[in-house]
Formats: structure tokens, C-alpha cells, sequence
């Protein structure tokens, strides 16, 4: 029977010796980069990943979890969870996040026209890159006459600021907003116009939508 106690005595001290040799500080996590990445939608996303050293200063970084996906083919705000444990079951969580964007090379090309403008827009344009960052240029504008406005692009919205085009005998006035839908296929303008140089078309406000 003593030496049955001693035996246990011996055990739990040698449990509680082991247990307070583990340590109990979270493995030092960092990711490899920024911790927020900006694509244009279409890009390629390659995850830098992460590192992890524990409190022994052992590299554990081929055991880090990373849950979370980024979809490149739709605009959106996208999140990467990194999750590092150590052998004492300590652990340290980061996150990085991704966000897809409409950039102007996927704006580019031409687009059909629906439009409840009467026949104040030609039934094609054509959008191209400005001379300066986030601007476009759409051309093709005004049916018959053509012309060309400029739009400064930011986020998913394109603001058209008041501009003129010249007509054969007066003005074409118009601005307007344009919301881009998730994959850069359409954008739905809504347009201010005038056409009331000289007296020809009157002026209104319409919606076009422009499809790829």
C-alpha cells in the first residue's frame, strides 16, 4: 500500500512538472505580404501565404490552415483565414482580404445599346481607355453624328460629368451615372440630356443599358 501511494505521489508530480514546462504562448503568426490585395476582376490571385515560429522558435509554418477562397471572375471583397496550433495546442489566427475591382482594360470593347432615350443613342458604342488612370472614352455616342464622351471610373461607377458634342446644326448636351454589374458584362447608365439646340429633340432623362 506505501508503495502504491508513493507511486501516485511520483506520478502527479512528474504530470504537473510536464505541464508546467509546456508553455502556453500563442506561435508568432505573420503573413508573407500585405494583409489587403487589390485585383482587377479576370486576374490572377496567387496567396502569398503565411509564416508561423513557435515559442521554442521551431518554423511551423507547413502546418498553417488556410480556409477561404477569392472568386477573380466577380468584383468583391474576398477573406483568407490562416490558422496556426502549436504541439501544446496554442493558437493564432490572421486573416487577409482580397478585394476584386473593375479596372478599365475590362471595360474595353464594344457594347450593344437598349435604351429609353428615344432615338437619341446609337444602337452600338464602343468604350476605350482614357489618357489618364480610371478614365474611359465612349465613343459612338449620339446616333447618326456619332462623338465621344469621357467617364472617370471608380469602384463600379462611372461618372459621366456634363459634356457637349458638337452636332451638324447645334449641341448634344449630356452626363449621367453608370453602375457596372459584377462581372464588367453590363452597365446601366442614367443619362441627363439635351438636344434643344436648335430646337430639334427637346431634352429628358433616359436609362441605357450597355451589354458586351
Amino acid at each position: 500500500m506505501k508503495t502504491t501511494k508513493i507511486t501516485l505521489i511520483l506520478f502527479a508530480l512528474l504530470t504537473i512538472t510536464y505541464s508546467c514546462k509546456k508553455k502556453k504562448i500563442a506561435p508568432t503568426l505573420t503573413l508573407i505580404g500585405e494583409s489587403s490585395i487589390t485585383l482587377c476582376l479576370g486576374g490572377v490571385f496567387t496567396d502569398p501565404g503565411a509564416e508561423s515560429i513557435d515559442a521554442y522558435d521551431d518554423d511551423i509554418s507547413a502546418e498553417i490552415e488556410s480556409t477561404g477562397s477569392v472568386n477573380v471572375d466577380s468584383v468583391g471583397s474576398y477573406s483568407i483565414e490562416y490558422t496556426s496550433v502549436d504541439k501544446n495546442d496554442n493558437v493564432s489566427v490572421l486573416s487577409r482580404t482580397v478585394n476584386v475591382v473593375v479596372c478599365v482594360d475590362n471595360l474595353l470593347g464594344d457594347y450593344s445599346v437598349d435604351d429609353d432615350c428615344g432615338s437619341q443613342l446609337a444602337d452600338t458604342h464602343t468604350i476605350s481607355a482614357g489618357a489618364n488612370d480610371n478614365e474611359i472614352i465612349i465613343d459612338n455616342v449620339v446616333t447618326l453624328v456619332g462623338g465621344q464622351v469621357t467617364g472617370l471610373l471608380s469602384g463600379s461607377t462611372i461618372t459621366v460629368a456634363e459634356q457637349e458634342i458638337d452636332l451638324t446644326a447645334g449641341k448634344f448636351t449630356i452626363s449621367g451615372t453608370g453602375t457596372i454589374n459584377s462581372n464588367a458584362t453590363e452597365i446601366v447608365f442614367d443619362y441627363t440630356w439635351d438636344n434643344s439646340i436648335p430646337f430639334i429633340g427637346g431634352s429628358g432623362t433616359c436609362t441605357a443599358t450597355y451589354t458586351k
